[in-house]
């Protein structure tokens, strides 16, 4: 009997040490059956009694546990396996199995090292190989799995489950382009369970390759026309195409399988919210609250769901980016115009930001221990409790008020001053796709009467160092503070962004933006439109392709140097 999570074993093998009589081998034999046709409480009997006269035999230590963990008892299994190892450490099946139950237990350190004596003493046992990998990804230790997988993968090189495990390996350091390639070799060395091409569809997607993740979705649909995760998973790409009537019929089609299918609820929340049709969307969008990323920054309370706030406490705290806190601050004024006691309860980067907001009670850092108050709601929550929809988005800007500095934080300006930033947040899941190069914004700075200034932090700030230095200054390290950054932009005539918080920041100022978009947008930008509700100083240049930064910065230039070419710009 062998299954994904643990392995018995049949009376052919050598399953320990030195020879047991032929009346012992038939007594194993026949346990094995019984184990095998299911009769498991047999089975263990069996196992036991075997056990009272040859215990150096290691198969029935082995498959004892097995049969145990099988009927739930999973203390005992535990117990067995152990004692088994001991009786008989060199049987390799036993570490497995009792790396098995350690993982049940919840030690995966534990359960990591008897898969590591189980592959030490036999490399080319397949199941220790892959559990060992799944415990060193369970641990967060992801660059140890990588290795291990592709040393594993050295000694079984046609494994498709081998490569479909690299490819959650490196999914999880975001190297989404080898996730990519791994997953399409699993697939390729077939036959591929659904499972492949899901996982395959999330890297995809990420990379803005839509066209294959249809095909490869749809070929997941031919194995299993009713899988919900399947129709969930096609359904997002359809919606990452643009193709929201298709999008949401699969995800319906999902629904009426599994009417709690999260994906599913999620995509038809997002083509909704794409398409502008808020009432619809809120309440699928609160699913997003079952996700496993999903966290509360350890609020717990009372949630509002429209109670009367009048005297009352409530604390809004944020979810999820820093430019999701930003954009959704802006409702803290409608609560306290409710007869609301607000305080904000947010990421520490964004407290000293955020308490330039009138009204609001108090400003906490989410380090700190949650203050007492009446209700919680998520910032994101609040316009689905309101019945926000696209007429009544509270779109007075400025909401957040600029800070009065006795000097300026930049030098005098040369020219047409802009301000720029290329990348996001590299952990963010679409990163690669949101983001694009300082070489993309080329065709902007050979203009003449401009200054370009980065404002770019993080890693990608190094890409000022390849030949860009003189065409393109720096904002200064201080501007990683985000009030800092705030006064700064009051000191540009345009800033010019990907979508990251920086769009957010200078849209709740106030300041000309211009928001550079991957092709399928997230959610708030709606689609098509070159303008947004949330922002009316905003502007939005969007790929007319996938991948197609090229044509979003031909836009651009052409709508900067039709301003540049006024009088008064």
């Amino acid at each position: 009997m062998t299954a994904p999570s643990e392995r018995a074993v049949g009376a052919g093998r050598p399953p320990q040490r030195g020879a047991l009589p032929e009346t012992a081998r038939r007594d194993i034999g026949r346990a094995i059956r019984l184990h095998t046709d299911g009769q498991l409480e047999a089975a263990v009997d069996a196992y036991r009694a075997i056990l009272e006269r040859y215990p150096e035999a290691g198969a029935c230590w082995s498959n004892l546990g097995v049969a145990l963990r099988k009927l739930g008892r999973r203390d005992e299994a535990l117990a067995v396996l152990r004692e088994g190892v001991r009786a008989c450490p060199e049987f390799v099946d036993l570490n497995y199995n009792l790396g098995n139950a350690l993982s049940d237990a919840g030690d995966a350190q534990a359960a990591l090292e008897c898969y590591r004596a189980a592959f030490a003493r036999e490399p080319g046992h397949l199941p220790a190989a892959i559990a060992c990998g799944a415990a060193l990804l369970g641990l967060g230790r992801f660059e140890e799995a990588i290795d291990h997988y592709r040393a594993a993968l050295d000694r079984h090189p046609d494994n498709a489950s081998l490569y479909h495990a690299l490819g959650r390996a490196l999914w999880k350091l975001r190297q989404v382009r080898a996730a990519a390639a791994a997953y399409r070799r699993a697939i390729a060395l077939g036959p591929a369970p659904p499972v492949y091409r899901i996982n395959l569809h999330h890297a995809l997607s990420a990379l803005g390759e839509y066209a294959e993740d249809e095909r490869q979705l749809r070929a997941a649909a031919a194995q299993d026309r009713r899988s919900p995760a399947v129709l969930a998973a096609l359904g997002q790409s359809l919606i990452d195409q643009g193709r929201l009537a298709a999008g949401l019929e699969c995800c319906d089609a999902a629904l009426a399988a599994d009417p709690d299918h999260l994906d599913a609820r999620l995509g038809r929340a997002r083509a909704n919210l794409l398409a502008g049709r808020y009432a619809a969307a809120w309440p699928d969008f609160m699913w997003r609250r079952r996700h496993p990323t999903w966290r509360a920054m350890g609020v717990e309370g009372r949630d509002w769901e429209g109670q009367d706030l009048a005297g009352q406490s409530i604390l809004l705290y944020g979810e999820q980016g820093l430019g999701d806190v930003i954009q959704f601050a802006r409702f803290a004024p409608l609560l306290v115009e409710r007869g609301a006691e607000v305080s904000l309860y947010c990421p520490p980067r964004l407290v000293r930001l955020l308490q330039r907001l009138p009204d609001v009670r108090q400003v906490v850092p989410g380090d700190r221990p949650c203050p007492p108050t009446d209700w919680i709601c998520s910032l994101l929550d609040v316009p689905a409790v309101l019945g926000t929809d696209l007429d009544s988005i509270p779109a007075t800007c400025p909401y957040l008020p600029a800070g009065k500095r006795p000097q300026p934080l930049l030098p005098p300006a040369r020219g047409f001053r802009i301000a720029i930033v290329w990348g996001g947040n590299p952990a963010h899941a679409r990163d690669s796709e949101r983001s694009c190069r300082l070489a993309d914004f080329a065709p902007l700075i050979e203009l003449p009467g401009t200054e370009f200034v980065s404002f770019q932090v993080g890693p990608r700030a190094r890409e000022l160092r390849a030949g860009w230095r003189g065409l393109v200054g720096a904002a200064g390290k201080e501007l990683t503070a985000f009030e800092a950054t705030a006064d700064a932009l009051m000191e540009v005539d345009l800033v010019i962004t990907v979508d990251t918080a920086l769009a957010h920041l200078a849209g709740a100022l106030g300041r000309p933006v211009w928001t550079l978009l991957a092709f399928a947008p997230d959610w708030r930008w709606l689609l098509e439109r070159t303008d947004t509700p949330w922002y009316p100083t905003m502007r939005l240049f969007r790929q007319p392709q996938p991948n197609d930064w090229a044509g979003a910065f031909r836009a651009v230039r052409a709508e900067l140097a039709a301003r540049l070419a006024q009088p008064h710009n």
